[in-house]
């Protein structure tokens, strides 16, 4: 996300494994519908995230199929659909930040070293881990408890 905002990178789709859900049905909600270009970009990131779910359901005779994958193919395959894409993405993922924290600095200012982005200027991610890590190490209690949930996993 941070390439993407800051330095005008790439847009994602988000390969959603069992155990991502949450963070995909949290990414999925930051889009809030307030254009028919974001609402398309919605359903395309939904579908990429999930092609491989979504292709061992469907068929390849799936009329509904064949278009998902016929758009998924358009966007990136062209420079206009690519960039309409990547724009959304950046203004979904940059309003989402301001709901949460403010009008703070989500867009990148050029310096001649290349990209930047203010000290300090909260990104979700970073902003989440950060929140996870000093809980982990000052409540003992959450901490057995995700020691806990990895040894299940683990087994």
């Amino acid at each position: 996300m941070y390439g993407l905002i800051a330095m005008n990178g790439p847009a994602f789709f988000y390969e959603t494994a069992p155990w991502k859900g949450e963070t995909f049905n949290e990414l999925k909600s930051m889009f809030n519908n307030s254009s028919i270009n974001e609402y398309l970009i919605k359903g395309l990131f939904a579908v990429g995230s999930n092609l491989l779910k979504i292709y061992e359901k469907w068929n390849e005779d799936d009329e509904l199929y064949k278009l998902s994958l016929d758009n998924l193919l358009k966007t990136f395959a062209y420079d206009e659909t690519n960039t309409e894409y990547r724009t959304v993405m950046q203004k979904v993922i940059r309003r989402e930040i301001k709901k949460r924290f403010g009008n703070v600095q989500v867009q990148a200012k050029r310096r001649s070293d290349g990209f930047y982005i203010q000290p300090g200027a909260p990104y979700l991610l970073q902003d989440a881990t950060e929140s996870i890590v000093d809980r982990l190490r000052t409540d003992q209690r959450f901490f057995a408890k995700i020691n806990k949930a990895r040894e299940r996993m683990s087994r």
